[in-house]
């Protein structure tokens, strides 16, 4: 019961926490987690402390103060570091192989331990009617 009570209180607290935050302090929030650093290898510009994530989290404030729209924030980063700043891939070209590869390789491995499984059950199968 007591857990229960520590639970609802933290959810209390942290809720209160993000009312107190603008919306546009929300959205660069956001952007920041969607944008990587290009010098730190699998880290966000929110993660990182290198002088050029500090840099571009500035940019993304700035441009939020400007009023661009969260996509034409990706794009001022893109067309400056390429695609590979966001944390997201695309869903077209080739970054649609990096969203289909994964389910691909999933759905194969599944057919393939259904495949050893029976095989296996068969091969048991056989061998306790001989």
């Amino acid at each position: 019961m007591s857990y229960i009570f520590l639970l609802v209180f933290f959810l209390i607290g942290c809720s209160e926490n993000f009312q107190d935050i603008e919306p546009q302090e929300l959205r660069v929030i956001s952007l920041n987690k969607e944008i990587m650093c290009p010098v730190c290898p699998g880290e966000s510009i929110d993660q990182s402390q290198n002088d050029l994530a500090v840099q571009m989290r500035f940019i993304v404030s700035k441009l939020v103060d400007e009023g661009k729209s969260d996509e034409e924030i990706k794009e001022y980063f893109v067309q400056r570091y390429g695609e590979v700043v966001l944390m997201e891939p695309s869903r077209n070209g080739l970054g649609l192989i990096a969203w289909t590869v994964p389910w691909i390789a999933f759905i194969f491995t599944i057919f393939m331990v259904v495949f050893f499984i029976r095989k296996m059950s068969s091969t048991n199968h056989s061998r306790e009617v001989e």
